[in-house]
This record gives C-alpha cells, sequence and structure tokens, in this order.
C-alpha cells in the first residue's frame, strides 16, 4: 500500500488554478517574475503544505499504514491593496471549504491571517490574506 499523497495535494493545486490568479505552490516568487498591469503587481495565490502526521490508531492492529493522518496547507493572498486580497482570498475560500479530494476528507478551514509587507526598503507594499486548511487523507482502504 502506498503512501503517496502527491495525487490529494495535485487535485488541490488544480482547483485552485481555476481561479483567474495566478498560483506558486511552495514558493515566493521574486517581485521581478509576477505579472503586472501598469507597473503593479496582479493578485496572486501562493499554497504551502505540511507533511502528514499521524493522528491516531484508529484502524486497530492492522498498523501504522492504514491509519488516518491529518495535512494541512496554507493558501497566501497577495495583492497590491488589502481589499483585492481580501477579494482574492474570498475566492479560494470558495473554492476550497468542502472540496474532497482523492484519498482525503473535505477540507476544512482552520484559521488565517492578514499582515502586509509595508517598508521604505522593500517596495512594492504587498498585503497578504492567508487561509489555512486542514483534511484527512489515508481514507481508501485497499483490500
Amino acid at each position: 500500500m502506498s503512501l503517496d499523497f502527491r495525487p490529494t495535494r495535485k487535485e488541490i493545486v488544480a482547483r485552485l488554478r481555476e481561479l483567474p490568479q495566478d498560483l506558486y505552490e511552495s514558493v515566493v516568487p521574486d517581485d521581478s517574475e509576477l505579472r503586472t498591469s501598469g507597473g503593479i503587481i496582479l493578485p496572486y495565490n501562493v499554497i504551502m503544505w505540511t507533511n502528514p502526521i499521524l493522528i491516531s490508531r484508529g484502524r486497530g492492529i492492522v498498523g501504522v499504514r492504514k491509519d488516518l493522518f491529518s495535512m494541512t496547507c496554507t493558501v497566501h493572498s497577495i495583492s497590491p491593496d488589502y481589499e483585492s486580497a481580501v477579494d482574492t482570498h474570498a475566492g479560494v475560500f470558495d473554492k476550497l471549504t468542502g472540496f474532497q479530494p482523492i484519498n482525503a476528507s473535505e477540507l476544512r478551514p482552520w484559521g488565517g491571517f492578514s499582515t502586509d509587507t509595508s517598508t521604505d526598503k522593500a517596495k512594492p507594499t504587498k498585503y497578504i490574506h492567508s487561509q489555512g486548511f486542514s483534511m484527512y487523507v489515508n481514507t481508501i482502504l485497499e483490500k
């Protein structure tokens, strides 16, 4: 039995790619790589993952490979102004809340935060609205 959760992650990434904003996985691109309009960056999303965490031995004596794991991701919606960061976040929240990828439970929002990168030394200021999602993985048992 394989404990490969890449198909689960790929399905979530594919769902986020349905949104109009660019999506980057586990990397924050350099400003020069971002799409712009009139010299201003366009809103984009960055998804980051945790590794699976064993949550219980809920399936008895069959072994750890058949137990449930928990996995989370955080999506950072990044924009040149606060309102567009909130709007971009709203699309992410709607797209992923309740979505059930292969070999996983539905995605459940678990928290987030808003921040900005305002400083005189690093322009432009970016507004970041982040949202965490959690799910159980390893839900399909092989016979």
